[in-house]
C-alpha cells in the first residue's frame, strides 16, 4: 500500500490520517465479517461474484 502511495505522490500521513469514505469502509467491514464470522461458502461467494462481474465487464467493454 505504501509503495503504491509513493508512486502516486501521496504522503504517508495522508494514508493513515485521512478519513475513509463510508462505501470503502463498508466493503472492508463486510469482507472482514465474512472471513472471520462467515462460512467458507460465503467467503467463496463474495470473491466469485466480483470475479464474474469483472469478466462480464470486460466482455461488455469489448463488445
Amino acid at each position: 500500500m505504501l509503495e503504491t502511495a509513493r508512486m502516486l505522490s501521496i504522503a504517508e500521513n495522508e494514508i493513515f490520517l485521512a478519513p475513509m469514505l463510508a462505501e470503502f469502509r463498508a466493503k472492508i467491514d463486510f469482507k472482514r465479517s465474512v472471513v472471520w464470522e462467515g462460512t467458507v461458502a460465503e467467503f467463496y461467494a463474495a470473491g466469485s461474484t466480483e470475479e464474474q462481474t469483472g469478466y462480464w465487464s470486460a466482455d461488455f467493454f469489448n463488445a
